[in-house]
């Protein structure tokens, strides 16, 4: 699962038009976050930061928010422990929580800006 997760994760980071690369090679990007769990649907524009370096490569940090922030969900995503699934210019992850919400979706679209 986490070969094909990277591959995922890749397909998705190839994607992205508008990010700004950080001092250790990671990118940081605007995006539109839905978070889908316990039949409820928080929809928040937040920054998403993903780990390109060899340490935790393919790992999704989410920026809290006002609906969605790391006391209620899962902001810190892992190709070890989530399912990734890139289609249609956005990245699809789902996963069972045993701790906190049981089972969630989270759909990351980046920011598209037009010129």
């Amino acid at each position: 699962m986490e070969a094909q997760n990277i591959l995922e994760f890749d397909k998705f980071k190839d994607s992205i038009t508008y990010m700004q690369v950080l001092g250790n090679g990671n990118m940081l990007f605007p995006a539109t976050i839905e978070y889908a769990y316990n039949g409820l649907k928080v929809i928040e524009n937040l920054n998403v930061k993903l780990t390109l370096t060899k340490f935790n490569y393919g790992t999704i940090n989410i920026d809290e928010g006002d609906a969605i922030n790391s006391e209620d969900l899962h902001l810190k995503l892992s190709p070890k422990f989530q399912s990734y699934e890139f289609r249609d210019g956005a990245l699809y992850i789902d996963n069972k929580s045993k701790s906190k919400i049981g089972f969630y979706k989270i759909t990351i679209t980046p920011y598209v800006f037009k010129k």
